[in-house]
């Protein structure tokens, strides 16, 4: 590792430790919504208005934190109005203080890294996952930085150390104001995919016999997907930790295809504990879409999917809107209770949830 690698590191355990004492707290899109219009003194009705009112003063008072991830930034960015986009925003800085989850590719490799170490190799003397997945709103879609062969070394350490240490202190209504109007609108276009698969689930629907049988179509199709995750993280501990190669070595596991068998098995013996929730919680969620041969995949499935896979693991209190709480309350996988985490979609309910913290 480098220096600005080693500075990385150090700032995710830090900024772990530093959370680790705060209840987080999963806001989906459109509560964040309801919340701008109590910033600007607008509220829809009185119960989020106080809602508004009592997250700032849990947030004030250091026992919550709201950060955002990856997935409520780019539907941040769906918002037409550019005064609503701001005030969003600043909204969000508020209660986030300008944190979020890591991006969705980096906490993958993070979880595949915690379960080879401890589940696989019983390595007790690692950072937990929970510690080691948070960072600034600068970095929502991933950490980043210069690299550049014709700067000499040292001026390029002191500049990629410089340059991550300021990021740190941007906001996400600075990156907002910076951004203006020139928006990744083709980003955000999934009706073509969405098409796809409602049209290959139809097809593929009078095959489906039974919920175990439909599983296992499912994790099959999406460890194929998973196998690029593995396959860098193969890469990766070929080039920079050799140690790491050599002791999976001992346990049989060379390549990327024996670590998925061994995941694959794991997934159907019911034996992968909580390991792996990036991958496991959206091959339950689509596993239950697919048995619902009435409901169609929707866009926005998507990024529910994305950020159940978010909120569950590493959250504490997980808010959204109905369809997709009744799913991760659903006895079918007892995804909630899985992972021991509260998911509410009513204001009354959520309401009352954070009036016990606030005692």
């Amino acid at each position: 590792m480098n220096k600005i690698d080693d500075l990385i590191r150090l700032n995710k355990i830090q900024l772990g430790i530093r959370l680790r004492l705060k209840l987080k707290v999963y806001i989906d899109i459109n509560i964040w919504i309801r919340l701008r219009e109590c910033f600007v003194g607008s509220p829809k009705n009185r119960e989020y208005q106080y809602l508004y009112e009592l997250l700032i003063d849990l947030v004030n008072h250091g026992k919550v934190v709201c950060p955002i991830s990856q997935r409520i930034f780019t539907e941040l960015l769906k918002q037409d109005d550019y005064n609503s986009r701001i005030n969003t925003a600043k909204v969000i800085d508020k209660l986030s203080q300008c944190f979020t989850i890591l991006s969705e590719p980096e906490r993958e490799q993070a979880e595949l890294f915690y379960f080879v170490r401890v589940k696989i190799l019983g390595q007790n003397n690692i950072i937990p996952v929970d510690d080691f997945i948070w960072s600034n709103v600068a970095y929502v879609f991933g950490t980043f930085i210069i690299e550049d062969e014709n700067i000499p070394k040292k001026i390029l350490d002191k500049l990629q150390k410089d340059i991550f240490n300021k990021l740190l202190g941007i906001t996400l209504e600075e990156i907002i104001e910076k951004m203006g109007n020139k928006l990744p609108k083709q980003l955000l276009n999934r009706d073509i995919s969405t098409f796809a698969i409602n049209l290959g689930k139809m097809l593929a629907n009078d095959k489906i016999n039974s919920k175990k049988q439909l599983f296992l179509d499912e994790l099959r199709g999406g460890l194929s997907v998973y196998k690029v995750t593995i396959e860098g993280f193969f890469s990766y501990i070929k080039n920079y930790d050799m140690q790491l190669y050599t002791e999976l070595c001992t346990k049989g596991i060379k390549n990327t295809n024996d670590l998925l068998e061994i995941i694959f098995k794991d997934i159907k013996n019911d034996s992968i504990g909580e390991y792996l929730p990036s991958f496991y919680i959206q091959l339950c969620l689509h596993t239950m879409m697919r048995w619902d041969k009435e409901r169609e995949f929707k866009s926005n499935d998507f990024d529910d999917f994305s950020h159940a896979s978010s909120a569950l693991p590493y959250y504490d209190y997980f808010f959204t809107e109905k369809p997709l709480s009744l799913m991760l309350n659903s006895s079918q996988f007892n995804l909630t209770k899985k992972y021991n985490k509260v998911v509410l979609n009513n204001i009354s309910d959520i309401i009352q949830a954070l009036k016990k913290i606030a005692i």
